[in-house]
């Protein structure tokens, strides 16, 4: 076959159908990527970044967000590995607080992404990599937000939305914390090996899709968990050194399906009082 091949089709045209035929094998990959990409309607993705938090929210209308981004610029890969090869838009991106193992890793996809809008307490913190995770914003133009609890956010770009008439509602983010205006403002970091600082000015966040519900702790301390469940009214102390919660008095808001613990398992966050609380 290959001599006749060779025989009766001529060089140019043999050279043409090599391309054809790559042409076609890309426009096959292309189509399973854009048809046979079967996305929930809202994913969660949380990576290993190594020390520190990185995760995204996901809905099937490509609506993401960005919440840290961890220590190092890992969270490209992940993104990359995460996201179909076309959608290089991140539509909010939220900075927890402004520490490296949060900031470092989105300072990068600054750099790789278009970031439409940023969600942040606006803490002053004066370490490099926040300098800079400022000014690449400030540079893009970016509009930034500051996040006080009992903002609500939807996830969704009603520009991009497919029709769905299965779906109950979009996906909803609700700010529980913190419930005071960090903006402009300096704290007072804690001693290295204790809670408190910069972690207490940490946002805490609702995500609910229909009856699932995610609680999401940044890393916000055993105080902040315990000034969640008293400021918000969601439980009542019961008075002794304990500090246990009358369950029956417990506000459904604080109780969620799936728990991002505070600080990403530190010593300092998800107590015991609070787990119950949770449940």
């Amino acid at each position: 076959f290959r001599a006749w091949y060779r025989a009766t089709v001529p060089l140019h045209w043999r050279k043409a159908s090599k391309w054809i035929v790559l042409g076609f094998i890309a426009a096959f990959i292309l189509a399973g990527q854009f048809f046979l990409r079967r996305e929930s309607p809202l994913a969660l993705y949380f990576y290993d970044i190594g020390q520190g938090d990185g995760f995204l929210m996901r809905t099937r209308e490509g609506f993401d967000v960005l919440v840290d981004g961890g220590p190092t610029g890992r969270i490209v890969e992940k993104l990359g590995r995460t996201l179909p090869f076309w959608d290089k838009t991140i539509e909010l991106m939220i900075l927890t607080h402004p520490h490296a193992d949060h900031a470092v890793g989105q300072l990068a996809v600054l750099k790789r992404f278009k970031v439409e809008r940023v969600l942040a307490t606006g803490v002053l913190h004066t370490t490099d990599e926040y300098i800079s995770w400022l000014q690449e914003i400030k540079r893009q133009g970016i509009p930034m937000e500051i996040a006080r609890a009992g903002s609500t956010f939807e996830i969704s770009n009603p520009k991009h939305q497919i029709p769905n008439k299965f779906q109950i509602t979009n996906p909803k983010l609700e700010i529980l914390y913190p419930s005071e205006d960090f903006s402009g403002r300096r704290v007072t970091e804690g001693k290295i090996g204790e809670g408190g600082g910069l972690n207490d000015t940490s946002i805490v966040m609702r995500l609910t899709y229909g009856a699932t519900s995610f609680l999401l702790m940044g890393d916000a301390t055993s105080a902040v968990e315990r000034e969640l469940v008293h400021s918000l009214q969601f439980g009542v102390n019961s008075g002794d050194d304990s500090q246990d919660y009358e369950l029956s008095t417990i506000d459904s808001r604080l109780r969620a399906d799936v728990l991002k613990v505070g600080h990403h398992g530190s010593k300092y966050s998800t107590s015991r009082e609070f787990l119950e609380v949770v449940q």
